[in-house]
């Protein structure tokens, strides 16, 4: 397996494509992650608003929470350190505060290792792996999944850091898209100016102790827990 050392001669792109791509079935276009809640107290009203929100938010979560903790989760693997990869999945629920945060990321974690399971890792672990793997992860929240995902596929580690970043961004301009009175073009635009960054925030994300990880987003928590008893929502989080 690769130990974190992107090496392009690997044969991962197709993979990485295929699990990247918005019709692979992981149900993440069922969530706003906290959009629809900042929409309804009324923080974010246009572009530029939807811009800061990532800039702020989403870009400090991932930061200082999501892509710390795919990181060291990816190196426990290396090691062959379950117990150690149960740690970084039970960290990753609890540095969540609102359900709804929560519950969106074993969701669609669960959806994503069941297809890697069954679907595109079956040949590359042997059934005892994946046996130890699942059960030294009942709650198989996303970054962790990630983590297993792309070491499996023998995804670069900061490839798979750049292209999580990018997954996320994708999911909520998506959301964006149904929830706000913007276009293609402007949701394009904003997508490829966060994406340029990617590269560097993962830098940044990849200096993080491990006794440094978490996050604080009190409005983006606070929308959260309103948006859970909301009258009416399109998405479940």
């Amino acid at each position: 397996m690769l130990n974190g050392v992107e090496d392009l001669s690997k044969d991962y792109l197709s993979k990485l494509l295929q699990v990247s791509d918005s019709a692979y079935p992981t149900g993440s276009f069922s969530h706003s992650y906290g959009l629809e809640g900042m929409l309804q107290i009324g923080v974010i009203k246009n572009e530029s608003d939807l811009q800061l929100f990532i800039e702020q938010e989403i870009d400090h979560s991932l930061k200082h929470l999501e892509l710390p903790i795919l990181h060291h989760a990816y190196l426990s693997l290396d090691k062959g350190d379950f117990a150690e990869l149960s740690y970084w999945d039970k960290l990753s629920g609890a540095a969540k505060q609102p359900t709804e945060f929560r519950l969106a990321s074993t969701r669609v974690g669960k959806q994503r290792f069941r297809l890697l399971r069954d679907v595109i890792g079956a040949e590359s672990i042997d059934s005892i792996t994946w046996e130890k793997i699942d059960s030294a992860l009942p709650s198989k929240h996303l970054a962790v999944v990630s983590a297993i995902e792309s070491w499996t596929l023998e995804i670069p580690l900061k490839v798979a850091m750049i292209s999580y970043s990018v997954q996320n961004y994708a999911s909520i301009l998506t959301a964006a898209l149904k929830l706000m009175r913007l276009g293609q073009t402007a949701i394009q635009r904003i997508l490829h100016q966060h994406s340029k960054n990617a590269s560097y925030l993962v830098d940044e994300a990849m200096t993080i102790l491990p006794e440094k990880i978490g996050s604080f987003t009190p409005l983006l928590d606070i929308a959260a827990c309103q948006h859970q008893r909301a009258f009416s929502r399109m998405f479940l989080s």
